[in-house]
């Protein structure tokens, strides 16, 4: 069995949560503590796998932590939107995949904050404990 067909045998199967009036594709896998991880500007869960190295990086994440991969609304698997999302509906959708993906999480309606701190919207002892910027910037 060559090596890139090794790969695409680990793609997990593709979930969908309701965000709103929105379906977010969404892949989880591996063991350990919950990652989840948000995409860049584009992308597309399933090819991800597609993609040796990537796939590779992805099973060596899975090794460790419970990754929780989605596809933002508008693209890739994601429902199709009229307008670009804003900040609270970008975390209204990552709240749902993941309680969908671990229901245990127990978010609260009060956990929206501004959209000028986003990533703390999933602050909290049974949330998140520490997040990582990959090719992270800044503005302003």
């Amino acid at each position: 069995m060559s090596k890139s067909r090794e790969v695409s045998d680990m793609q997990p199967t593709t979930h969908y949560a309701k965000s709103g009036d929105v379906h977010v594709a969404y892949q989880v896998f591996g063991e350990g503590r919950d990652l989840v991880m948000a995409p860049g500007f584009v992308s597309h869960i399933e090819n991800y796998w597609d993609e040796p190295r990537f796939a590779r990086w992805l099973g060596k994440l899975g090794s460790f932590c419970r990754v929780i991969l989605f596809d933002k609304r508008g693209t890739g698997l994601s429902d199709r939107v009229a307008h670009l999302p804003v900040m609270d509906e970008r975390m209204d959708d990552v709240r749902a995949l993941a309680l969908r993906a671990r229901p245990s999480l127990e978010f609260q309606k009060a956990d929206r904050l501004p959209r000028s701190s986003p990533p703390a919207t999933l602050r909290g002892p049974n949330r998140s404990c520490s997040m990582a910027l990959l090719r992270g910037f800044s503005t302003g």
